[in-house]
């Protein structure tokens, strides 16, 4: 969900660069840089980040990636934070939490045009097909719903809401 690199400074230390899923990139920042100033990324400036950014790309069935950086002065990758896990339970690295938020992208990944008459062909036919994929949720449904898997009529409602127990 994530991965990082450190490049040498020409003034002396380290910078740390780390990119991945938008949503765990952006809970290991605590400083985000807009408009040239870095300053302190508040809970409320991350909560809309997350409604407005990221939500917004992922409805509109875009992968998100989150860019941050870290300056270090001294190379120590087997220092663990305390507090910060990884998805698998371990401890994260220091080096990558306490991260200045560059910026979140949404890279589409369009559908071939053969997809959705695909699994309408296979509805037809009796087949229930079923995606699984590690994409955030907001954007799974949103791919989900291009494609023909959740339809408007069987499983949203009147808003086009996914109901309950019809996405995981």
């Amino acid at each position: 969900k994530m991965m990082s690199w450190t490049v040498q400074r020409p003034d002396g230390g380290y910078r740390v660069y780390a990119k991945g899923a938008s949503e765990i990139v952006l809970s290991r920042c605590t400083k985000v840089q807009a408009a040239g100033d870095i300053k302190a990324l508040e809970e409320a400036e991350a909560r809309r980040i997350t409604d407005t950014v990221i939500s917004n790309f992922a409805n509109n069935a875009m992968r998100t990636i989150g860019m941050a950086f870290k300056d270090i002065d001294d190379l120590s990758p087997d220092d663990l934070d305390p507090v910060v896990l990884n998805s698998d339970g371990s401890p994260a690295f220091a080096c990558e939490t306490g991260l200045t938020l560059l910026g979140v992208v949404g890279i589409e990944d369009p559908l071939r045009p053969e997809v959705a008459p695909a699994i309408s062909k296979c509805y037809r036919a009796g087949i229930d097909v079923r995606m699984v994929t590690g994409d955030n949720i907001q954007t799974a449904i949103a791919i989900a719903k291009g494609a023909g898997i959740l339809s408007l009529e069987l499983h949203c409602d009147k808003a086009g809401q996914v109901l309950p127990k019809r996405a995981m």
